[in-house]
């Protein structure tokens, strides 16, 4: 069972990418640590961030690219609609509208 888990998950991850991706938050790791003062509570904090963003990889990889089809409009809309938003609620920061207050 887990050798079928396993080639099925292979079949659908780019292995090269996966590489350069771990390598990438390894150096990561190393350079928090190293400029933390040796604080592994930052460290730590880290690899839970990073387990959840595999997490969430993999939950993306497994979804049908149908759900993001059927997706894809209601967000375009409402990132609009804030966009929109933000011209007549916006704060003004230094001359330009920026943000929402949402608190």
């Amino acid at each position: 069972m887990l050798k079928r888990l396993t080639s099925r998950l292979q079949k659908n991850i780019d292995s090269i990418l996966m590489i350069f991706i771990s390598t990438a938050l390894v150096v990561g790791l190393f350079t928090l640590y190293s400029a933390s003062g040796r604080n592994m509570i930052l460290v730590l904090n880290q690899l839970l961030y990073i387990g959840l963003g595999f997490i969430l990889l993999w939950i993306t990889a497994k979804t049908h690219p149908k759900y993001y089809e059927k997706l894809a409009l209601p967000i375009y809309i409402i990132g609009l609609l804030l966009l929109f938003a933000v011209m007549f609620v916006g704060q003004s920061s230094h001359g330009a509208k920026r943000w929402l207050n949402l608190g």
